[in-house]
């Protein structure tokens, strides 16, 4: 039985990007230079995917590549560790390894090597170290990707993924002291990857922030709906499963031409259709069911931390209320508030990530719990 070429939920592979060759190209030009970047594109353009491509392609070309999942960097010490284990991985390839690495290059500690949940080596930290240790220990970790390039000879880039969630620790000293080493590492590419606009103008376009001119804007724009919809259907027809120009665009518009949800619904399209052979239009409005159900009980959470003015703003929204909702008239006739409520809520939907404000429009980060609003709420 033919695989299921879509995927969601974790990087694809390079072989299923579509029509990604201008950004692999940029960023590579970038990097190969040592220049900093900071590529910012909302939940589910592809970053991750993307950017894993080009750190493919930055090693065939033999240069090292340190990648930092951010996400678990919920204090100091996770991102100690999280940033010793990407920077000793990164030369090694058994646990051994890792550990004569960490010994060259982290000489004063000695973290225990683990096995993480993906099976790969990582670093973690006795919990009574105390915080100065750990300090000590950061200070030294800064140092270490200018003495791992002078030392290799060959360019080193840096990638730390999902940066929004460390600057959202409010870890001040240690992000100062992060831009500092940045700032004096010349040789070294470092890849600030974000979610939001308004952050990286926050931390790369402010003067008062340290990571000020640190590294150059580069946003993610969707795929352009023909390369996407070409792309999508070679996949779907490669697996034995005949699909028409039409739909492909149905599912393009139904996930917002958003690669994530793209892949989550052709995924799920796919399935339905694969014993037939052929994708109709009924086993788009099955999968579109599909996905709204494994998604409620998400969704239904994400309703409820609303506030009531946040609710009636997104129900707006979601039905097609997206002009003139600082009107007096529509203020009273939707339920929101007052006209400096809806400025309010709207700056707030967006730093939630549940809306994503551009001047051209104003739509749902994830466009299934808009179709979701619709429906249940509807």
């Amino acid at each position: 039985m033919a695989a299921n070429p879509f995927r969601f939920g974790t990087p694809i592979d390079e072989a299923l990007l579509i029509d990604r060759e201008q950004e692999r190209e940029q960023l590579l030009r970038q990097l190969r230079l040592a220049k900093g970047l900071a590529v910012v594109g909302p939940r589910g353009t592809g970053k991750s995917s993307l950017l894993r491509a080009v750190a493919a392609s930055c090693r065939a070309e033999n240069m090292d590549v340190a990648w930092v999942d951010l996400l678990p960097a919920i204090n100091s010490r996770r991102f100690a560790e999280l940033y010793a284990s990407a920077l000793t991985l990164e030369p090694s390839h058994t646990v051994e390894d890792m550990r004569e690495a960490m010994r060259r290059l982290i000489p004063h500690f000695s973290p225990r090597v683990t096995i993480s949940g993906e099976g790969r080596p990582a670093l973690q930290l006795d919990l009574w170290d105390r915080e100065r240790d750990i300090q000590a220990l950061m200070d030294r970790i800064f140092e270490v990707p200018g003495e791992m390039q002078a030392r290799s000879g060959r360019p080193l880039v840096v990638v730390f993924d999902d940066f929004e969630d460390l600057l959202s620790t409010d870890q001040d000293d240690l992000l100062r002291n992060l831009a500092a080493a940045v700032r004096k590492q010349i040789e070294v590419a470092y890849v600030f990857v974000l979610r939001r606009d308004a952050t990286l103008r926050r931390t790369f376009l402010e003067p008062r922030s340290p990571f000020y001119r640190l590294a150059e804007p580069m946003k993610i724009e969707p795929v352009p709906a023909g390369e996407m919809s070409q792309g999508l259907q070679v996949l779907f027809e490669e697996q034995g499963v005949a699909i028409e120009h039409e739909l492909v665009y149905e599912i393009l518009t139904v996930a917002a031409h958003v690669p994530h949800y793209v892949q989550m619904l052709a995924h799920t399209v796919f399935e339905e259709a694969r014993e037939e052979g052929r994708a109709r239009m009924e086993h788009l409005k099955a999968a579109i069911s599909h996905v709204l159900e494994s998604q409620a009980y998400a969704f239904k959470f994400q309703w409820d931390q609303l506030s009531p003015h946040q609710k009636n703003l997104a129900l707006a929204i979601a039905q097609g209320h997206t002009e003139k909702l600082h009107s007096q008239l529509m203020v009273v006739r939707l339920g929101l508030g007052s006209p400096s409520t809806v400025a309010k809520n709207l700056k707030a939907l967006d730093a939630r990530e549940i809306l994503r404000r551009t001047e051209e429009e104003i739509r749902f980060v994830d466009p299934f719990f808009g179709l979701w609003l619709q429906r249940r709420m509807a």
